[in-house]
């Protein structure tokens, strides 16, 4: 076999694998880690180009095996050898869902309205005005009733855990302001958060992984030191909207009180798709 068709087998290999690992991503729905859902057809797209350019290559290692002098006098593709290192890497270390604690580089997204103050403008931690509470000369957060740790989770009709996070991701705090919520996702911690509170969070995606971003609902608890980064729980309680300082903007946000929080499982399919 001369050079050139070890060349061509080369890529023909290169195409096939590529081809391969598309197919596996796209039938063990392990595509949607790095892509929304409503991007997967455009995958399917993908990948029948690429097999159309596999069939291609295919006819080209033919016409080379047969001696077709078309394909005398060309260079050597050696940079087909670095297109397998990627493909087994994706094939070997194919990595699992992303989770806040792997985006601590990224901001958190505010599931809030900002209110345009700064730290002079406005007391820290506080109920909004214009709202009832027996907390307002108490301290704001500091004067909620926490979320109990609880053992079991709230169930949902279905026999599943109950979750109304999607519900509640876009709903006006002063709306949710007096309400029951349910809400899981991971446990994220930040050193900006007022004390013992910390952020049921999920990753949302629009398009790919590389637009990830966190949101959550903040909940107050008896001691966040009691809760790891990154664990997965179940947060039921009643929502009061406060005014939060959050990297010298206020914004009214719906935090979690009065209620408990236990640890379930991760969710299979973990992310939020808007």
């Amino acid at each position: 076999m001369n050079r050139r068709a070890v060349e061509e087998l080369l890529w023909l290999l290169v195409l096939v694998l590529l081809d391969a690992l598309l197919l596996k991503l796209l039938v063990d729905g392990t595509v949607t880690v790095f892509l929304s859902p409503r991007m997967v057809p455009f995958v399917w797209f993908a990948l029948s180009a690429l097999a159309a350019l596999t069939l291609n290559q295919l006819g080209s290692v033919c016409k080379t095996l047969a001696g077709d002098p078309g394909h005398a006098g060309e260079s050597i593709r050696l940079y087909s050898f670095v297109f397998l290192i990627p493909i087994y890497l994706a094939f070997t270390a194919m990595p699992d869902a992303f989770s806040a604690q792997k985006l601590d580089n990224r901001a958190v997204d505010i599931a809030g309205a900002a209110l345009g103050q700064t730290a002079g403008d406005a007391l820290h931690d506080m109920p909004v005005p214009g709202k009832e509470s027996q907390r307002a000369a108490a301290g704001g957060l500091a004067a909620m009733e926490p979320c109990l740790i609880a053992e079991t989770a709230i169930p949902e009709g279905g026999g599943g855990i109950r979750d109304d996070f999607a519900d509640y991701l876009y709903r006006d705090p002063s709306e949710l302001d007096g309400s029951q919520m349910t809400v899981c996702g991971y446990v994220y911690k930040d050193d900006a958060f007022p004390e013992n509170t910390i952020l049921v969070s999920r990753l949302m995606i629009n398009c790919c992984a590389a637009d990830a971003s966190i949101v959550g609902f903040h909940v107050r608890v008896a001691n966040s030191d009691d809760f790891v980064q990154n664990e997965w729980v179940q947060a039921t309680g009643i929502a009061e909207a406060v005014r939060m300082d959050i990297g010298g903007t206020f914004y009214e946000l719906p935090v979690i009180k009065g209620g408990a929080v236990c640890r379930i499982d991760a969710f299979e399919t973990p992310y939020i798709y808007p």
